[in-house]
């Protein structure tokens, strides 16, 4: 037995309310629709394999119901399946990843939707990583001007001129989608 845990960025505009909620998540879920996964919901996946490694040959200590991981990601959605036996113990994790990561989730066991706090994509570590480096390129160009130009406020907290975030330049590792074949 198994339960589902599902993800999205909330740009998807997915809202369990709607009448079209299941249809939209049938269609992420459907493999004839299938997208490859955006760079959040890669690291989003990383992270859950970091704390519970997928198994070649399911046994007791397994928590993934099927596998790859990565395989049940579609764009900016991906539909857990976690063995009802480590399903409590596995929620919080897939939970705090997806604040971590600025993702919605949402529970359909308890017809729960989970939203982070609203740090801008990616959560409130990218956001804080992502001023860093914003705040370092502004400061680095302002020294490359002969430090005359005075840093705009916006600037600072922003980092960018038009406040927009920063691109996170950690490279993604590759996962291969396909199933294992458990040799």
């Amino acid at each position: 037995m198994t339960a589902n845990l599902y993800a999205w960025e909330p740009s998807l505009g997915l809202d369990p309310r709607s009448a079209d909620f299941g249809e939209r998540v049938d269609s992420y879920c459907d493999p004839n629709n299938s997208h490859p996964p955006t760079p959040t919901i890669h690291r989003f996946v990383l992270a859950l394999l970091a704390k519970y490694p997928e198994k070649d040959v399911p046994d007791a200590t397994a928590v993934w119901a099927d596998g790859p991981l990565i395989g049940d990601a579609s764009g900016g959605f991906i539909n857990v399946a976690i063995i009802w036996s480590r399903f409590e113990e596995a929620r919080p994790v897939f939970l705090a990843n997806a604040v971590r990561f600025g993702l919605d989730a949402y529970d359909p066991q308890e017809d729960r939707l989970y939203q982070p706090p609203n740090y801008g994509r990616g959560g409130p570590l990218a956001w804080i990583r992502g001023r860093a480096w914003s705040f370092a390129a502004v400061a680095i160009g302002s020294l490359a001007l002969g430090g005359e130009r005075r840093l705009s406020r916006r600037e600072l907290v922003f980092g960018q001129r038009d406040g927009s975030p920063a691109r996170d330049p950690t490279p993604l590792p590759t996962l291969d989608p396909r199933p294992s074949t458990g040799a």
